[in-house]
């Protein structure tokens, strides 16, 4: 769960950007329904280290230090190709989730293979430690459940727990992200644990209740049959689509290409 200085500045960050001159104590008191005297007391030391500016006159207004809002272009998302293009909309939808009050907000991936959701949930990680969502070294765990597909049993028990001296990946990613690949070839167990997880927001384990500490973040292919998207699509709170890569225009393929025989090129020490 994010620190009541870190959903400050995720408030902040988003009115620096539709409000110039700042806003009140009594406006951030509203949205986070927070007491003024704590909300004042983070504000004051947000203040003295640089990350905030406080106007002189009446009423006070607080706003980002230097302009610190993100824009589309300033975010590390605008390292996708596409970003501004057949991205905007999903690009839009995970920054918002991300800088959702109290709590990330758990994110559904679709697409079909080879349209970047692999790539997207790690800018998914990388905004959300940029903007103070996330802790700076925050974990980035990720699972593929195609490789675990002969064996179930494992697969629920790795995500969960139950493996005697081996800690589960809803451990490892606490207070971080849980990146869940091909989440349509989950076994039933697993399926239904994970979205009782992330539709209640806690866990039972060893006969008690544990909050969840840890941002969900599933992909599934998008070809999966109906019965089996459904499920994920009404549990979790944002549900982001990836175009194909023969729907994005020609410009961003011509981008893709690009960027690929630069990559490697880099690699094999060769110029283009």
């Amino acid at each position: 769960m994010k620190s009541n200085k870190n959903m400050v500045l995720d408030l902040l960050r988003q009115c620096t950007g539709e409000e110039n001159g700042g806003v009140t104590t009594q406006y951030l008191s509203k949205r986070l329904d927070m007491q003024r005297t704590n909300l004042s007391a983070i504000l004051n030391a947000l203040v003295r280290e640089g990350l905030v500016e406080k106007s002189a006159g009446r009423p006070v207004l607080y706003r980002l230090a230097g302009g610190q809002a993100q824009t589309g272009d300033e975010s590390c998302f605008s390292e996708l190709v596409g970003y501004d293009g057949s991205l905007r909309q999903s690009v839009q939808l995970a920054k918002a989730a991300v800088l959702y009050p109290q709590h990330s907000l758990h994110c559904l991936l679709t697409g079909p293979g080879g349209s970047g959701k692999s790539c997207f949930a790690q800018m998914i990680h990388r905004f959300a430690t940029e903007n103070y969502a996330l802790e700076p070294e925050a974990p980035f765990v990720k699972i593929n459940c195609a490789h675990f597909a002969d064996r179930p049993e494992q697969l629920t028990a790795e995500i969960f727990g139950g493996i005697e001296g081996k800690t589960s990946f809803l451990e490892q990613a606490e207070d971080g992200i849980l990146f869940i690949d091909h989440g349509e070839l989950l076994p039933p167990a697993a399926k239904s644990g994970l979205l009782s997880l992330v539709e209640n927001n806690y866990r039972t384990w060893q006969g008690r209740r544990c909050n969840l500490r840890t941002t969900v973040v599933c992909a599934v292919e998008e070809t999966a049959a109906g019965e089996i998207l459904e499920p994920f699509k009404s549990r979790f709170s944002v549900t982001i689509s990836l175009p194909p890569l023969e729907e994005r225009p020609p410009t961003e393929r011509f981008g893709l290409i690009r960027r690929f025989l630069t990559r490697e090129a880099a690699g094999s020490g060769h110029a283009l």
